[in-house]
């Protein structure tokens, strides 16, 4: 067999420069950078999708930054960790607990229980609303504690307290902005009280009838005070059980004395100087005083309605001095008894006769005797 070769050396050099630039050719072909194939809009269908993961998904309502998982999606909802909106339109029901760190806007709040351990700052009041027709009456405030509940509640009447309400020292009580209780001040329309228990009163004043502890009693209708007594017989008259003492002015005089039949004592020293007797019997000093002092400044008239200027004792009948009656009449008396000593003076004496007659035998009318000879 011949080692002939019908290929010109020089052609197969060729081929091998041919073979050499198609590998260099293919290695640049592999080791190239191939840039990412472009998908076009709607060129790839959900049904051509399951599974892996998907990054930096963008879509027109949706775009996907995270760097971990943050969405769970299953049958029972989305779980989520973090929710970052600006609404939330619709109604939403939050089941177990809500924490909001931050501010919490809204404008209407209904809660069945509410427990707070923050201030409270308000721009509008605090509105009680009555429900399913109810009335608000029972709605209130409400601080509990383990044993014990204090309220302040709506009530048919009014607002009712459980604890005392204590207000600043400078501060008062008003009905219809007229101050009616500070901390040391009635109100000057207080009209009315049942007060049982005051302190000490200063400049009182009253208008109308007035008791006082049931031994006081002060009559308007009638402008009459009693003092013992809710029966005054006189503008003031202060009584017991037996006596009354009264004091009343009339039209230009002034009644002074007891109202009952009692004696009427003026004492000094808790001595009895002046006794008038319920019978009328004027007593002056004291009984069983052997040694009285009593002084009578001007004149006095017994039986008389005005005692003279010419005399200091003015008397219309006779007198008695040491158990002597001295009489004035024209002639012995007729009538009468009369005891030794006795005198009735003349009431026309003349000269050659005598002053009077002296009584010089005890009777009735006795044994009579001229005597003092009236000389010419």
């Amino acid at each position: 067999m011949s080692n002939y070769n019908d290929i010109d050396s020089g052609q197969i050099n060729e081929i091998k420069k041919g073979l050499q630039s198609i590998g260099e050719a293919i290695e640049t072909v592999a080791n190239r950078v191939v840039p990412d194939k472009e998908v076009t809009d709607k060129s790839i269908s959900g049904n051509k999708i399951q599974g892996g993961k998907i990054t930096l998904f963008k879509s027109t309502g949706i775009e996907d930054l995270a760097g971990k998982k943050a969405l769970v999606v299953d049958n029972d909802g989305i779980l989520v960790d973090n929710i970052k909106t600006s609404t939330i339109s619709g109604g939403a029901k939050v089941q177990g607990d809500l924490t909001v760190d931050g501010e919490l806007t809204t404008q209407k709040l209904h809660v069945n229980e509410l427990t707070a351990d923050v201030r409270n700052e308000r721009t509008s009041s605090l509105t009680f609303n009555s429900e399913s027709g109810d009335t608000p009456f029972g709605k209130g405030l409400q601080w509990q504690t383990a044993d014990q509940t204090k309220q302040f509640i709506l009530q048919d009447k009014g607002l009712w307290s459980s604890e005392s309400i204590d207000i600043s020292r400078d501060k008062s009580f008003s009905i219809d902005k007229v101050n009616v209780l500070s901390s040391d001040t009635l109100g000057e329309t207080i009209l009315k009280s049942s007060l049982t228990s005051v302190g000490t009163l200063t400049d009182l004043k009253t208008t109308g009838s007035l008791e006082v502890d049931e031994f006081i009693f002060y009559d308007a209708n009638h402008s009459r005070l009693g003092i013992g007594t809710e029966g005054p017989n006189g503008q003031l008259s202060i009584g017991s059980i037996d006596s009354e003492f009264i004091v009343d002015p009339g039209v230009r005089k002034v009644t002074v004395g007891t109202y009952t039949t009692s004696d009427l004592e003026i004492i000094t020293d808790n001595t009895p100087r002046l006794t008038v007797e319920n019978n009328g019997n004027i007593v002056l000093g004291t009984k069983g005083n052997s040694n009285p002092k009593i002084s009578l400044h001007g004149k006095v008239g017994v039986n008389i309605a005005t005692p003279g200027d010419d005399a200091d004792l003015s008397v219309s009948g006779p007198i008695k001095f040491m158990n002597k009656v001295f009489a004035v009449g024209d002639a012995p008396p007729i009538t009468g008894l009369w005891q030794v000593g006795d005198i009735v003076w003349h009431s026309n004496p003349a000269e050659g006769g005598h002053v009077g007659w002296v009584c010089m035998r005890s009777g009735s009318p006795g044994s009579w005797s001229l005597f003092g000879r009236i000389e010419k």
